[in-house]
């Protein structure tokens, strides 16, 4: 071990520009077991080896993962990711209905917060999942894992400020075709609400596209780029020449983009960035928002969010009015 230690004390410290470049798997490497399409030969082999029944067998009438009737059926909730259901399956047909997928990310997340988070669903918080991606397909899949190991899940936001690998890394949301493109598949994917997080470009133009393609509502707006240099070392103070600006810094900026987009669409706006008190939230509602998200101000107050609650509600009296909803985008020019 020392020996070890001593040969790689010297070595050049590598990082990769994770999500863009992620490091290779192993071949040997099981994301989560996954059940094709395909004609079930009701062997039971899998069956057999499961050691915590995480499988079951589907009556004739249940649909099967893709809609056919019969087969086997997963419990995520039981699986111990063994990979013995995969081998068995394999070694009774030859080529297996059952493979280990190579996706992780929302797998990992839906094990480790998962019921943390599907507890909350039952005590009546509506729990909302982003999904991300680099590419249609990648939204596409990203959200089919969702549905599938999430139910719990009251709706999800679609972040297409993601940058676009295929496009250059434009952010996919940056023209109104790139974000309406995947809005429109994801749309294809579920029936639960689908919100949108925007970048912050062309905002009223690009918020009717993704209306037009089926968004229940829209979050206004992701962070803007900016940079900071030392004058000192004549280098970024951040790990790469830019970076996202958020917080109260943008926030007037922000408000402004609500505005636009509660002008171009009749979806829900939520309106996000910089919240840091009642008024801020007020802002936002008065410029057509109907709900806010709070995200800063709980790394300067893990209370924040139930201040700004009660800031809001008491400016709402102090309007005049019995619901905040008569107050939502009545600002006046």
């Amino acid at each position: 071990m020392l020996d070890i230690f001593k040969e790689r004390l010297h070595q050049k410290y590598r990082t990769l520009d994770f999500p863009r470049k992620a490091p290779g798997l192993s071949p040997r490497y099981m994301g989560r077991p996954e059940i094709t399409a395909g004609d079930c030969g009701s062997c039971g082999a899998c069956l057999d080896v499961c050691p915590t029944g995480a499988l079951r067998k589907l009556s004739p009438a249940e649909p099967g993962p893709a809609g056919e009737t019969g087969g086997i059926a997963l419990d995520m909730g039981r699986c111990l990711f063994c990979g013995a259901c995969a081998r068995a399956c394999t070694a009774a047909r030859g080529e297996g209905l059952i493979r280990f997928t190579k996706d992780y990310r929302v797998a990992a997340f839906a094990r480790e917060s998962g019921p943390w988070l599907e507890q909350l669903s039952k005590d009546g918080c509506q729990v909302i999942c982003q999904v991300a991606g680099h590419s249609v397909e990648e939204f596409v899949r990203a959200l089919e894992m969702y549905v599938e190991l999430c139910p719990w899940a009251a709706g999800y936001e679609i972040n297409v400020s993601c940058p676009n690998i295929a496009a250059g890394g434009a952010a996919m949301g940056s023209s109104p075709e790139g974000a309406s493109a995947v809005m429109a598949a994801c749309r294809k994917v579920t029936d639960k609400p689908l919100f949108v997080k925007m970048a912050p470009v062309n905002v009223a133009e690009i918020a009717k596209a993704l209306e037009a393609a089926g968004a229940d509502g829209l979050s206004v707006i992701n962070s803007i780029q900016g940079m900071a240099i030392d004058v000192h070392t004549r280098k970024s103070r951040v790990a790469k020449p830019k970076g996202g600006l958020s917080g109260p810094l943008c926030h007037h900026i922000a408000v402004r983009m609500v505005w636009e987009v509660a002008q171009a669409v009749d979806i829900p706006i939520n309106g996000v960035g910089g919240v840091m008190t009642g008024e801020d939230a007020a802002e936002f509602i008065l410029a057509g928002a109907t709900c806010v998200s709070v995200g800063m101000a709980n790394f300067v107050d893990p209370c924040a969010s139930l201040k700004i609650a009660h800031e809001l509600e008491a400016w709402a009296e102090s309007q005049g009015v019995k619901d905040i909803n008569e107050l939502v985008g009545a600002f006046e020019c």
